[in-house]
């Protein structure tokens, strides 16, 4: 009798764990096939939508205060002093810097930031200052590799921009002369190895935009083969940004679409068409795309695209009756800002946050674990 009724519990229990199994097997499949299941785990279960009765907050004492995050650290910068706080909104620190008009990139732990049309030189780790210099010429942008390379455009007399690249420590590497045309953006790819430049023809009537990829290390040792990559767009195509992803390959974005330059190939990634609000591609290993889908007269959509560069899987994610006002990504997070909402995605398309406020929202800025949402007289912290 005992192992019939031994039998009869252990049957039992198998049932029962077959069909707990089985049930969350099929929530798991909805949650990721049906985005109205998706929606109500996510907002009722999850409890995913937060207001500003729960982050943190940081007082602004300047409305014209610039704003950063690098690492774990949040930046806000006026009066010429940088003030650090973490994203618990706890002041650590503060440094003084000679800037009034900052011009700022930050990748992970490292922050450079340099006098817009000056010639003041930061870069920042942590809470200290781990090298600045003056530069010759006046500056127009900076850039920051993942292991504190540095490049900087100038503009001087005889050329009409110079790109000069630091190392980490601060020591200069070598100048690139650009004297047909200006160059826009630079970035130094994860392996320290190649230099890209954007740059933008103006000269004629029409515009021409240019890539040019260097070998540092030629430049460095003086070798005449140092452009490895030199491709003009075509005519009136206009260059917008650069981007190494983290497989060291450029990624290019121009007003009508993104290419990828692989083994010295470019290739395009996505054609914009009419529909396409923004897109970004400040991920890490993906490139996003807003496209607004209007399904019914008077209403408008807005479907998000997110493309992983390495496999080519596709993700979507769609924000009904809204249209954003600005799109921002960072290394595996999308944020869709619509003025008193903003969607926090991850790269697999799947919502992290929504948070909704009570007034308007200025600007969304992404850091490594926290979103800050910019008002007039504050920021709001929503951990990520």
């Amino acid at each position: 009798m005992k192992n019939k009724k031994s039998k009869k519990v252990l049957i039992i229990k198998i049932v029962l764990l077959v069909l707990i199994i089985g049930i969350i097997s099929a929530i798991i499949f909805e949650y990721f096939n049906s985005e109205d299941i998706r929606n109500y785990i996510d907002y009722k279960i999850l409890n995913k939508q937060i207001n500003d009765d729960k982050t943190k907050e940081i007082e602004l004492e300047d409305s014209n205060s610039y704003f950063c995050t690098y690492g774990n650290y949040i930046g806000i910068i006026n009066n010429s002093t940088l003030k650090i706080y973490n994203s618990s909104a706890k002041k650590e620190g503060e440094i003084n810097i000679s800037i009034t008009t900052p011009i700022i990139n930050s990748n992970q732990r490292y922050l450079v930031i340099g006098e817009k049309n000056g010639n003041k030189l930061y870069m920042i780790s942590g809470k200290n200052i781990i090298w600045q210099t003056e530069v010759d010429g006046e500056l127009t942008n900076v850039n920051v590799n993942i292991n504190g390379y540095v490049s900087v455009i100038t503009t001087q007399s005889t050329y009409k921009t110079v790109v000069t690249t630091y190392a980490p420590k601060g020591n200069e590497l070598f100048k690139s002369y650009v004297s047909n045309s200006y160059a826009i953006d630079t970035e130094i790819s994860n392996n320290n190895k190649y230099l890209a430049i954007a740059e933008i023809n103006t000269n004629s009537t029409k515009i021409q935009s240019n890539v040019r990829i260097l070998s540092m290390e030629k430049v460095e040792n003086q070798k005449e083969d140092y452009v490895i990559f030199d491709k003009t767009a075509q005519q009136n195509q206009m260059i917008v940004d650069i981007k190494y992803n983290n497989q060291n390959n450029l990624i290019a974005i121009f007003d009508d679409e993104i290419d990828e330059i692989v083994d010295k190939q470019p290739k395009t990634l996505i054609k914009f068409d009419k529909d396409t609000l923004f897109a970004n591609i400040e991920m890490d290993k993906s490139i996003v795309q807003a496209r607004q889908i209007s399904e019914d007269l008077g209403q408008a959509n807005t479907e998000i695209n997110i493309l992983n560069i390495t496999n080519k899987n596709q993700f979507k994610y769609n924000i009904e009756k809204s249209i954003p006002r600005e799109l921002i990504s960072e290394g595996d997070k999308v944020a869709l800002n619509t003025g008193m909402d903003v969607y926090i995605l991850n790269e697999n398309g799947f919502l992290i946050k929504r948070y909704t406020s009570k007034q308007e929202i200025n600007k969304v800025i992404l850091g490594k674990n926290v979103a800050c949402i910019v008002y007039k007289d504050k920021i709001e912290l929503v951990k990520v």
